[in-house]
């Protein structure tokens, strides 16, 4: 039997600058991977360009559209077209269905920067490279119990942040984290490189990260820090949907997702 193959695609919401973090606005950093079967890939392109075909009318020598949150929510470029909140609604309906169809598993790391910098281990350590050394980890450990491989794809930011971001990435498959070897971690994911790509690439994967980091952010935000926060009605069907099926979670315990789907430190 072949052995199976997960490609883990990472987006980041929040920022990872340590400037300004006793605002609330600045304080948190959250990671987000989705893991979808190689074999399932194919699929998962398909379906979204032919959503993207119902909604968005694109002349051949124009950019792909990339469905992004950010965009939509501001509605520039291809997304100007909802200014109809009634096919703004159908969308979402649309996107919802998309994501429940795509077989992937997701996991959050959540980043307390305001709190890791009071602890005296924090001083030397990114808050980016922290929250994908724990990703890393995860991904690990999903993969272990899967009998599977896979690699890494993040979100593009170009130059010297790619650069850290990989050096990073060895240095933890070189030395493991604190619950996993290197030698697993290797055997695991064993491309010592990290598949860099740009959002303008169109790749699903990403974009599906992209639309999942926000909800699962907001979700650890209202649970831990904030609990009065509201969500929509759309964004609790949407928050129902990760917790139910898709968010990594205990092989035990199919009810715990705290500290499988979702990491928080501290």
């Amino acid at each position: 039997m072949p052995i199976r193959r997960f490609r883990l695609y990472v987006d980041e919401t929040g920022t990872d600058a340590m400037s300004g973090i006793e605002h609330v606005a600045h304080r948190y950093l959250s990671l987000t991977g989705v893991a979808i079967d190689e074999e399932r890939l194919e699929d998962a392109r398909d379906r979204l360009v032919a959503l993207k075909a119902r909604y968005f009318r694109v002349h051949p020598d124009d950019p792909p559209v990339v469905i992004h949150r950010n965009d939509i929510l501001r509605r520039t470029g291809p997304f100007q077209v909802f200014g109809d909140g009634d096919l703004l609604r159908r969308f979402g309906e649309d996107w919802l269905d998309y994501l429940g169809e795509t077989p992937f598993t997701a996991f959050t790391v959540f980043v307390d920067k305001l709190a890791m910098s009071r602890r005296e281990y924090w001083a030397i350590r990114h808050p980016y490279h922290y929250a994908m050394e724990l990703l890393v980890e995860k991904f690990t450990l999903f993969l272990e119990r899967n009998g599977a491989l896979g690699d890494i794809m993040p979100e593009e930011r170009r130059g010297k942040k790619d650069q850290a971001l990989q050096a990073a990435f060895e240095e933890v498959r070189e030395r493991g984290t604190r619950y996993v070897g290197a030698a697993r971690i290797a055997a695991a994911i064993p491309s010592r490189n990290l598949k860099f790509r740009a959002k303008m690439a169109n790749v699903a994967g990403l974009q599906i990260a992209d639309s999942v980091s926000y909800v699962s952010e907001k979700h650890i935000k209202r649970h831990r820090f904030a609990r009065e926060m509201v969500l929509s009605d759309y964004e609790t069907r949407y928050l129902a949907m990760l917790i139910d099926h898709k968010y990594d979670r205990s092989p035990q315990r199919l009810d715990r997702i705290w500290g499988y789907g979702i990491k928080i430190v501290p």
